[in-house]
């Protein structure tokens, strides 16, 4: 596919004319990431404002002991940076890893500096920022809440209201998941287990009947 037609089919660039000149002028380019590779370092300056046509990209921060904690995931459509760019210090605070290959457009500063003369774009760039925010606070209410168990019930209401059935799939995998909450594996295993035995949940692989739901609908009635 042409590239100026890969870049229109990004909702952030849709219909915005100035894309064209930007790419032509090197202000906007692609990349891609293969799978396993390290885009971004945490510590790293932000110079760029990236857009996932493809794939999927995890920022994770390491602990002192080694440990990684997973904080987000970045799916196609969605950017990073946005929030970083224009800041007193623009360096990523996380490592960015893709999960799968990945295929990016770059846009430089200096080309995003030319395409906020454009309002509509402004408003979809704003409105991109405050979504990046709103994933930022659920992340921090994960790291508020006191147990796992608060945690994944939460996490589990979740993807019930994006789904809206019962059961629910997981979208990632329970290791993957481990990551989210910032638990081991076994940890999770062992609540997931227990949610199990207490009537809370039944777990079948990546299917999972969301039970505390009956809770919580009679608790509001």
């Amino acid at each position: 596919m042409e590239s100026q037609a890969i870049l229109r089919q990004i909702p952030l660039l849709k219909d915005i004319e100035e894309i064209e000149a930007l790419y032509q002028a090197h202000l906007i380019q692609f990349k891609k990431v293969k799978k396993g590779v390290t885009f971004h370092e945490e510590g790293e300056r932000c110079e760029g404002l990236d857009l996932i046509i493809e794939g999927r990209l995890v920022a994770y921060a390491l602990s002192e002991n080694g440990s990684e904690t997973s904080m987000f995931e970045f799916l196609k459509n969605q950017s990073i940076g946005a929030n970083l760019l224009f800041a007193e210090s623009p360096n990523y605070p996380f490592n960015l890893f893709a999960k799968e290959e990945t295929f990016i457009a770059t846009i430089t500063i200096e080309g995003l500096k030319a395409l906020l003369h454009n309002y509509t774009f402004v408003l979809r760039f704003l409105e991109n920022i405050s979504t990046n925010s709103q994933i930022l606070n659920q992340k921090i209410t994960i790291f508020k809440r006191k147990t796992l168990r608060e945690n994944l019930e939460a996490y589990l209401m979740s993807v019930y209201k994006k789904q809206k059935v019962n059961p629910i799939t997981l979208p990632i995998s329970k290791k993957e998941l481990a990551d989210y909450l910032g638990v081991q594996r076994p940890s999770l295993f062992r609540e997931l287990k227990k949610m199990q035995e207490e009537g809370l949940i039944v777990s079948k692989n990546k299917a999972i009947e969301v039970c505390f739901l009956k809770r919580s609908q009679n608790g509001n009635t």
